[in-house]
């Protein structure tokens, strides 16, 4: 009889107790024998919302890991890569497990089927070492946080996730692919793995398609949810926001949107599951409080764009690029308006060029830009121009001033 292997999953986790139990749920539903997050800097009621999922599933268990900033900063600026290598050190010493995975808690393992489990993957590649699924990037959701849904639209990454025998000869632990000594490394169909030229995380242009099973990355959410995770929570930053964000709903290459379909009928069986996991639980108290921190953090958001120093605006205006819906693109112009006063943008000649630069990122929020600078220069023809071009058309999210050749024509 064959032995059944056993999966660890391991997760890093800071202010993410809005999001715990769906994706927590997910794993344990799709076959992952245990699941170890380790906490870092983090403010909200985590700690709560995994105590009593722990009550219930001995098999999730977190840990804290702040001892990580007791590092010098050149050091505990890498807090996954430290917390991987223990925690894949921790399991080859127990002997307990085969393989093991490490997700972010926006990184979902996400068959087809949901009733095909990770053992059955694992079956049907026992030759290989490391096994690796690439990202699909979910597009963002009109309403806050939903749950996810049976037709999953979004866009392929290059970037892929990896599972991996804990036996396996290692060199170094990674975020996305293990480096092995030696050994096989496929794609979840038993294609070999072949990277990106200089991108060794990346999977190669001519491997990218939709496959039976994708690691769903819910990197987007909804609006107000995007702008809340921005939100560094670290005052001693200079910049108090992730700037890393090309804008809501973008990411990747457009030729590469796609269309992720679960069979309903296990679907189904899937959502029923979530909801009865979250009752057995007790745990609707415990996520009303942890969606209002995100709602809190929103608001931290706004404030923290006033304090952004003036020469990074440009690159915060293509973070918040894309946003379509009018209550909080109206908080974020309401925003762009306090900021000048807070930064003392004072001079029409300082707007006019930082309109022309934000231009080249967003048309909608460079209109805001000219129009403070007409406060300053009520008679600028070039100003009165740009403001009379702009609001004669219809400006999308994201559309830049070299969008308006093609509009034209």
């Amino acid at each position: 009889m064959n032995k059944t292997l056993k999966v660890k999953l391991v997760a890093v986790a800071k202010d993410e107790a809005a999001y715990l139990p769906e994706w927590i749920h997910h794993h344990l539903y799709v076959g992952f024998d245990a699941i170890d997050i380790y906490l870092n800097r983090t403010s909200d009621n985590s700690a709560e919302v995994l105590q009593r999922i722990q009550q219930q599933h001995p098999n999730v268990n977190f840990f804290y890991a702040d001892w990580i900033d007791y590092c010098p900063p050149e050091v505990s600026k890498h807090i996954q890569y430290l917390t991987y290598a223990k925690s894949f050190q921790d399991c080859r010493d127990s002997g307990e497990f085969d393989y093991m995975m490490f997700l972010d808690i926006d990184e979902f393992w996400m068959p087809k089927d949901l009733s095909f489990k990770v053992q059955n993957c694992l079956e049907e590649n026992a030759d290989a070492d490391c096994i690796s699924f690439q990202w699909l990037n979910e597009e963002g959701s009109s309403k806050s946080f939903s749950a996810l849904n049976q037709s999953i639209r979004g866009r392929l990454s290059p970037l892929v996730k990896s599972l991996f025998r804990v036996n396996a000869n290692v060199a170094q632990v990674s975020l996305h692919v293990p480096r092995l000594k030696k050994g096989k490394s496929v794609l979840c169909d038993g294609k070999k793995f072949k990277q990106m030229e200089k991108k060794r995380e990346c999977l190669h242009e001519s491997l990218h398609q939709l496959r039976d099973i994708m690691i769903v990355h819910r990197l987007f959410r909804s609006e107000r949810e995007y702008l809340s995770l921005l939100n560094r929570g670290r005052p001693s930053d200079e910049v108090p926001l992730k700037l890393n964000r090309e804008g809501y709903n973008f990411a990747g290459d457009p030729s590469e949107d796609v269309t992720f379909s679960i069979k309903p009928g296990a679907f189904r069986v899937y959502h029923q599951s979530l909801q009865r996991f979250i009752s057995s639980s007790n745990l609707d108290d415990v996520i009303a409080e942890a969606r209002q921190f995100v709602e809190n953090r929103y608001r931290m958001t706004l404030r923290d764009i006033c304090r952004v120093p003036k020469e990074y605006f440009v690159e915060m205006v293509r973070v918040i690029r894309g946003l379509t819906l009018k209550s909080v693109f109206k908080d974020i112009r309401l925003t762009i308006d306090t900021y000048f006063a807070v930064n003392r943008c004072n001079s029409s000649g300082e707007l006019i060029a930082l309109a022309k630069e934000v231009e080249r990122v967003d048309l909608r929020l460079a209109l805001e830009v000219w129009k403070k600078a007409l406060e300053l220069r009520p008679n600028g023809p070039m100003i009165k121009a740009r403001i009379a071009e702009y609001e004669s058309i219809e400006l999308k999210p994201g559309m830049k001033r070299s969008d308006l050749r093609k509009y034209h024509n």
